[in-house]
C-alpha cells in the first residue's frame, strides 16, 4: 500500500515541474544530458541552452492589455523618430532657396550648395551621436521611466524649434534646431528598444522590441502624407503587466540574473569597451550589426528617393504619391518581421534581409549603368530600389536593437545601447556627409560600394551570431560564453 502512494506523489511532483515551478525544478535529479552540458566557469547552470525556456513560457501566450497599452504609448516616441527623419531630410530644395535668401540673397554656386546641404543633412545624425552618448548616464541615473519622461519633454522643445525655423531668418538657427532634434532622436533610438526588451516576456520579446521600428516606418509614412500640399514593485509590477498571478518563473529569472551580476557590478561604457574581455564578442557583434544597418545604402536611398523616381521619368507631381506607396510597403515588411521574429528567429530575418540587399545592390549597379542605353531600365531601377528598401525594413533595420538588448545583462545593457547608438548615428553622419559628393562622381556605381559591406555582414552573421529566440537573458549570456570559449580554444569547465 505504501508503494502506490509514493507513485502518486511522484506523479504530482512531476506535474509541478512541467508547469514550471522553479522550486520543484531544482529538486529534480539531473539527467545525463544535463550533467555533461558544457558551461564555462563562472556561468550559473540554469536551463539547457539547447532547450530554451519554452517550457516556462508556452508558445500560446495571452497578451495582457496593460502591457500592450504601455508598449504602444512608449512607441509613440518611435513614431516621432520616423517623422523627424523624413521632415529634417526631405525639403532639400526648399533649404537651398532658404540659404540663398537668408544668407547671401543671391544664388550660390553648385559646389557651395552641395557643401551646405551635406553639412545640413549631417547635423541631424551628429545630434543623434550626442543623444546616444548621454543616454547611458540618463538610463542609470534617472531610470528607464525617468529617461522616457525626459525624452518626451525634450521632444516638445524640439518641435517648437523646428516650427520656428521658418520664422527665424539666420540659417544658423535652422542648423541648431536640426542638431537638437537629432539629439532627441538619438535618445529615442536607445531608450525605446531597451525599455521594451525589459518589460516584455521572453516568448514575445522580439515582436515587442521590433514595434519600435514598425512605428518608426509608420512615422515616415505619416510625415509624407501630412506634407502633401493637398492635405496640409517587481512582482506586483509583473502581475499588473502580465494580468496573472503566475509570475514566479520570471521572478526566478530576475533573481538568477541578479545573482550572476553580483560579480560584474555596474559596467559603464568605457569599462565595457576596454576592460571586459568576456564581452568583446558582444561589442564586436554590435559594431558589425550597426555598420550593416546604416552603411548598406538605406539612408542614401531615403534621403534621395525623390531623385531616384525623377530619374525614372516619374512626373514631379506624382513622385510624392509614389514615395508614400514605397514607405507603406516598407511598413508592411516591418510588420511581417514583427510577426515572424519570435517564430523563425532573429538570425533568419537578418540573413534574408542582408541577402536581399546584397543581390539588389549588384543588380542596381548594372541596371543604373544601362539606363542611358535602354530606357526601360529606369522602371527596373524603381522596382529594385523598392525591393532593397523592403528587404532592409524586413530585418537589417529593426532587428539589431533587439540583438543589443539580448546580448547584455542589466549591469551592462545601458552601456551596450550607448555604444550601439553612437555607432548608429556616427555611420548615419558619415553617410550624410559623403554620399552627395560620392554620388555626383560615381553615379550608378554607388551601390558597388555598399554591396561588399552587405556581403561581409551576411558572412559575419552566418558564422558568429547565434539564434536567441525564446531564450532568457542569462541563457543567451551562457550561449555566448560557450561560443567565445570555442573560438578562443579555451577549456570549458562545468559548474556543479
Amino acid at each position: 500500500m505504501e508503494k502506490p502512494q509514493e507513485n502518486k506523489q511522484g506523479v504530482r511532483k512531476n506535474t509541478q515541474r512541467v508547469q514550471g515551478s522553479p522550486g520543484t525544478e531544482r529538486k529534480e535529479t539531473k539527467s545525463p544530458q544535463e550533467s555533461t552540458d558544457s558551461t564555462p566557469k563562472g556561468i550559473p547552470k540554469t536551463h539547457s541552452v539547447a532547450e530554451p525556456v519554452a517550457k516556462a513560457h508556452p508558445s500560446k501566450t495571452k497578451l495582457p492589455k496593460k502591457l500592450i497599452w504601455i508598449s504602444l504609448i512608449s512607441t509613440f516616441l518611435s513614431m516621432q523618430y520616423g517623422y523627424n527623419i523624413w521632415i529634417v531630410n526631405s525639403p532639400t530644395v526648399l533649404l537651398q532657396d532658404f540659404y540663398n535668401i537668408s544668407t547671401y540673397e543671391e544664388l550660390m554656386d553648385p559646389d557651395s550648395q552641395t557643401f551646405m546641404m551635406s553639412i545640413t543633412i549631417a547635423l541631424f545624425p551628429l545630434g543623434g551621436i550626442f543623444g546616444a552618448l548621454v543616454f547611458g548616464y540618463c538610463a542609470d541615473r534617472f531610470g528607464r521611466k525617468g529617461t522616457l519622461l525626459i525624452t518626451n519633454i525634450l521632444s516638445i522643445v524640439s518641435a517648437m524649434l523646428m516650427g520656428l525655423s521658418n520664422k527665424v531668418q539666420p540659417f544658423e538657427f535652422t542648423m541648431f534646431a536640426r542638431v537638437y532634434t537629432g539629439m532627441c532622436t538619438g535618445l529615442v533610438s536607445c531608450i525605446i528598444p531597451l525599455y521594451l526588451s525589459e518589460i516584455s516576456q521572453t516568448s514575445m520579446r522580439g515582436s515587442f522590441v521590433m514595434m519600435h521600428h514598425l512605428l518608426l516606418t509608420i512615422g515616415v509614412v505619416v510625415a509624407r502624407v501630412l506634407a502633401l500640399r493637398e492635405l496640409l514593485g517587481t512582482a506586483e509590477v509583473l502581475k499588473n503587466l502580465r494580468e496573472t498571478e503566475d509570475v514566479e518563473e520570471e521572478i526566478e529569472e530576475f533573481h538568477q540574473e541578479a545573482n550572476f551580476e553580483k560579480t560584474e557590478k555596474k559596467i559603464n561604457t568605457l569599462k565595457l569597451l576596454l576592460r571586459s574581455p568576456n564581452l568583446r564578442w558582444h561589442v564586436l557583434t554590435i559594431v558589425v550589426l550597426m555598420l550593416g544597418q546604416q552603411v548598406t545604402g538605406v539612408n542614401a536611398a531615403y534621403y534621395y528617393t525623390t531623385r531616384i523616381y525623377e530619374a525614372a521619368k516619374v512626373g514631379r507631381d506624382k513622385v510624392r504619391f509614389v514615395t508614400i506607396a514605397t514607405d507603406t510597403f516598407v511598413s508592411f515588411s516591418t510588420t511581417l518581421g514583427v510577426y515572424l521574429v519570435d517564430s523563425v528567429g532573429r538570425r533568419t530575418l537578418l540573413l534574408v534581409g542582408f541577402g536581399i540587399c546584397s543581390v539588389t545592390c549588384i543588380l542596381l549597379s548594372i541596371t543604373m549603368t544601362l539606363q542611358d542605353i535602354y530606357p526601360f531600365m529606369t522602371y527596373i531601377n524603381t522596382v529594385l530600389d523598392d525591393v532593397f528598401l523592403i528587404g532592409h525594413g524586413f530585418g537589417p533595420y529593426p532587428v539589431p536593437p533587439l540583438i543589443v538588448a539580448e546580448l547584455f545583462l542589466q549591469s551592462s545593457r545601458s552601456s551596450g545601447f550607448v555604444i550601439a547608438g553612437v555607432l548608429q548615428w556616427f555611420f548615419h553622419f558619415i553617410t550624410g556627409v559623403t554620399f552627395l559628393r560620392t554620388e555626383n562622381r560615381l553615379k550608378g556605381y554607388i551601390f558597388l560600394i555598399f554591396c561588399p559591406l552587405c556581403i561581409a555582414v551576411f558572412y559575419y552573421i552566418f558564422n558568429f551570431v547565434p539564434e536567441t529566440k525564446n531564450m532568457t537573458f542569462l541563457d543567451i549570456r551562457k550561449l555566448m560564453a560557450i561560443q567565445t570559449a570555442k573560438r578562443s580554444k579555451v577549456k570549458v569547465h562545468v559548474d556543479k
